[in-house]
């Protein structure tokens, strides 16, 4: 029985190391594309779930949680408050929670926070009054509302507050949550963000087509990629 020789197995390793790195970004690619595929379907959940309650409540969407800083009124979107997250999970969700958090968050499922709200994965933009003059768009509070406001979507956000922090969920190579610089999420490698809106169409946009929202000033202070066409 012939021997390899000492050569032979390291171009056999060689050749193994080479075929793996042409892979594996393929595989992590597929991956991740499967995952937006599920965040899709989540969002088209809790579109339809807030619309049948808001057919049953005078076509008003699902009170958003209305998170207040100190002396800063502004609508956080990843917060909910307990009524309507219970509710729409209890009565139109079967009672499960998976639906509110992208398979890709670092977020447990029904994350209670400071015995007050919910923190979720996915933005929910629906049920804020329009409060603020530095926000720049509207945001959808009945479902006869403008069509073309977005209700849910992926969480997309940087901040140079608490020290910096950057989230972009779907990166070529998955969820990134960078702390330290309050990077733009672009810069991160984010490709964009699945959304629907409030005429019931649900898609992917690319990073070109998402812009900046801003949730609590026009100064940098918490900033949000939302939908072009919203405004």
């Amino acid at each position: 029985m012939k021997k390899f020789t000492l050569i032979e197995l390291l171009i056999v390793v060689a050749i193994i190391g080479i075929l793996l790195s042409i892979l594996l970004p393929s595989l992590v690619s597929a991956r991740e594309k499967s995952k937006r595929v599920v965040c899709l379907s989540n969002l088209k959940q809790q579109f339809t779930a807030g619309t049948i309650y808001a057919k049953n409540n005078n076509l008003l969407l699902p009170d958003g949680k209305k998170w207040k800083a100190p002396n800063i009124p502004h609508e956080d979107f990843i917060r909910l408050n307990p009524s309507s997250y219970e509710g729409l999970r209890d009565n139109y969700l079967s009672g499960v929670g998976n639906t509110f958090y992208c398979p890709n968050s670092e977020y447990p499922i029904d994350a209670f926070v400071e015995n007050d709200h919910y923190l979720m994965g996915y933005f929910y933009l629906g049920g804020k009054p329009f409060t603020n003059s530095t926000y720049n768009y509207e945001l959808p509070i009945k479902l006869s509302d403008s069509p073309d406001l977005a209700v849910w979507g992926d969480v997309s956000f940087w901040t140079a507050s608490w020290g910096g922090h950057s989230v972009a969920p779907h990166t070529k190579n998955g969820f990134i949550h960078h702390k330290g610089t309050g990077a733009r999420p672009n810069t991160l490698g984010a490709q964009g963000s699945n959304f629907v809106l409030l005429n019931g169409s649900a898609k992917w946009y690319n990073i070109g087509n998402l812009d900046d929202y801003y949730q609590w000033s026009s100064t940098n202070e918490l900033q949000a990629l939302l939908p072009k066409d919203m405004w």
